[in-house]
């Protein structure tokens, strides 16, 4: 489950980055405000690593830690707005929540570490991870340098139509790198969102080496 919340938040983290201009345009009209929305961003990943391990520590019988851990959470956020807005306004707001979660991320990771008395993070699946956002990352910075030079002038509708191509092409990527290297076994697939087609394709592929 670790291992589905960091494929699926990562993914949606840097590919939210890379696209946060186009996507900021269609969305709102116009593109203020996306470096605090590509700050922000990195919460996705945390958020979904921190309700993914809350979980799993909350069916191993323990209560009151996550409560804990969110209630610091939440006292860490309140003093880091003080201490950042003020030099950094909104980016400050936006920065101080990342920093919170990290920090939430931690405890919870180190609750669980505790109560498993193992690894959380294998350091194959981390590197698989990080190549596929890489690689992704990469592509996406060429599409939009593409896009920029083939459409200079941006409209919302130029912004939507490149935020839905790079998010395609982004996910096909990153998919793409996913299954050839093999960050899943083969009845792993199954647990996934169309498991049964990742299934099936993961062996078309394997048949075509």
């Amino acid at each position: 489950s670790l291992r589905v919340s960091l494929m699926i938040g990562s993914a949606a983290t840097v590919g939210l980055i890379c696209l946060i201009k186009p996507v900021n345009k269609m969305l709102y009209t116009d593109s203020l405000g996306s470096v605090t929305l590509a700050i922000f961003s990195v919460s996705i990943v945390l958020s979904s690593l921190i309700m993914t391990m809350a979980a799993v520590i909350q069916s191993l019988g323990h209560y009151i830690a996550p409560i804990f851990i969110v209630a610091a959470g939440v006292v860490g956020k309140w003093f880091l707005d003080m201490w950042l807005i003020p030099h950094y306004y909104i980016n400050g707001a936006a920065l101080a929540t990342v920093l919170s979660l990290l920090g939430m991320t931690i405890g919870f990771s180190c609750v669980l570490k505790n109560d498993v008395k193992q690894s959380l993070w294998i350091g194959k699946d981390i590197g698989i991870v990080m190549l596929s956002v890489g690689c992704m990352a990469f592509t996406l910075w060429g599409f939009n340098m593409a896009a920029d030079w083939i459409v200079p002038s941006e409209t919302r509708m130029i912004a939507t139509i490149q935020a839905l191509f790079g998010v395609v092409g982004g996910a096909l990527v990153f998919g793409v790198i996913i299954l050839r290297t093999g960050l899943f076994k083969q009845d792993e697939l199954t647990l996934l969102p169309f498991g049964n087609q990742l299934e099936r394709l993961n062996k078309w592929n394997r048949s075509n080496e």
